[in-house]
């Protein structure tokens, strides 16, 4: 990860022509790593605050020295701008995993309620939904303990994976 800057003086065109080109830089090579998925954003905002106040400065001088920065295309309509899509992608992918596996029943915890899918699998449900069959009563490591817990109507275990587990399942009240 680097941070880069470009020193001055420019005019309005150069200014905005080095924003745009330094943004997009960063907008497609900014996000491979960890530190960068929270660096690249706050970099984009202070470009934005930046380019805020290059916009300010007056035009190029003719005559001026030196051939002006061509601007080229704003900075959204540019190929890189597709680098803006990482964040969203990311963020997409932490809602779903969070929305999938909550109702997965090695997350399922007492007073759980469950609804069985089919003989070797279920989910957690609402205990008001009207899928629900079943409430966790308990969660052993054993199915034979399940006998010691009251009110177990059945059980429902996942055994060969890193975390072994049996739920003990009561009717829904």
């Amino acid at each position: 990860m680097r941070f880069l800057k470009t020193p001055g003086p420019f005019c309005r065109t150069c200014g905005t022509a080095v924003v745009r080109d330094m943004s997009a830089k960063t907008l497609l090579l900014g996000w491979w790593g960890i530190v960068s998925l929270f660096a690249t954003p706050v970099t984009l905002i202070i470009n934005l605050v930046q380019w805020q106040k290059i916009k300010k400065l007056p035009p190029r001088l003719p005559y001026g020295p030196g051939q002006p920065l061509d601007p080229g295309k704003p900075l959204l309509r540019r190929p890189a701008a597709l680098g803006l899509l990482v964040p969203a992608a990311v963020i997409l992918l932490i809602i779903i995993g969070a929305v999938a596996s909550r109702s997965d029943p090695s997350n399922a915890s007492v007073g759980d309620c469950i609804h069985q899918t089919g003989s070797t699998s279920a989910k957690i449900v609402g205990c008001s939904s009207d899928d629900a069959e079943y409430i966790v009563l308990d969660r052993v490591k054993s199915e034979s303990l399940c006998a010691l817990v009251p009110g177990v109507e059945a059980t429902y275990s996942e055994i060969g994976g890193s975390s072994d587990f049996v739920l003990c399942l009561g009717d829904v009240p």
